[in-house]
């Protein structure tokens, strides 16, 4: 009988190449691509996109002409023909999320430069991707950066990265806002030891809460999936940490 190496090689041959012959097929699948021409740009990060009620994408993220990060915005007609470019406020790094309101626009959940650090920015945009008055809110309520915004009815829950200024490290925020940038509470997460968390993205649970999932790197040691779990108002429930693959 074959022995157990032979049958193992012989089935990733096999999905080789099932794979050699399907990659083809998936990149042909791609209908478009057009480039986004920033005068006087380095750097064009745009890392996210919103499918708009007409079926056109909207997509967004910075820009840099040097050491500053200016908003960016794109929108195609489902075709890939582009309708409309523009820039923003400048934030402080890539990290934002733009929350889809309905007939009454978007809300940007983003940073900007406020001194040698950075404060909230909240800014509604109608839904053609026109942008409106913002709402900025000084450092000395959170330092730090909004990475994942989510509406929950009235309300946008956003998942933040708060920056101690003493300790030099990130802990989780957990920021509760009305649909036009409002802020009503802040909840912060001490680590669960000395180290610092990396806040990622955030999903609702089945029991009406959220689960976090970040990064935690303890002092002298690699980053590790942290997991936390809050109920509807922001409370922490639980948490855990996973030590995944080899440890060094």
């Amino acid at each position: 009988m074959p022995n157990r190496s032979f049958l193992f090689m012989r089935k990733l041959i096999w999905i080789l190449a099932f794979w050699l012959g399907v990659l083809p097929s998936v990149a042909q699948r791609l209908a478009w691509e057009r480039p986004l021409d920033f005068a006087g740009a380095l750097i064009d990060v745009l890392g996210y996109t919103q499918i708009l009620p007409t079926g056109e994408y909207l997509v967004h993220g910075v820009t840099s002409p040097g050491v500053r990060y200016p908003f960016v915005m794109a929108r195609y007609q489902a075709s890939g023909t582009l309708v409309r470019q523009q820039m923003g406020r400048t934030l402080i790094t890539l990290e934002q999320s733009l929350v889809p309101l309905g007939s009454a626009g978007f809300l940007l959940a983003a940073s900007v430069p406020d001194g040698n650090l950075a404060s909230l920015f909240f800014q509604r945009l109608r839904p053609n991707g026109d942008t409106l008055p913002g709402r900025r809110y000084p450092n000395s309520l959170l330092v730090g950066y909004p990475v994942r915004a989510i509406r929950d009815g009235d309300s946008v829950r956003v998942l933040a990265v708060d920056i101690d200024q003493v300790q030099i490290t990130n802990q989780v925020a957990f920021v509760t806002t009305d649909t036009a940038g409002v802020i009503g509470r802040i909840r912060r997460y001490a680590n669960p030891a000395p180290g610092t968390t990396y806040a990622c993205d955030m999903v609702r649970t089945a029991h009406g809460g959220w689960l976090l999932a970040n990064e935690y790197a303890p002092l002298g040691s690699y980053a590790r999936p942290y997991l936390q779990e809050v109920d509807a108002r922001g409370r922490l429930l639980r948490q855990r940490q996973h030590s995944l693959f080899c440890q060094y």
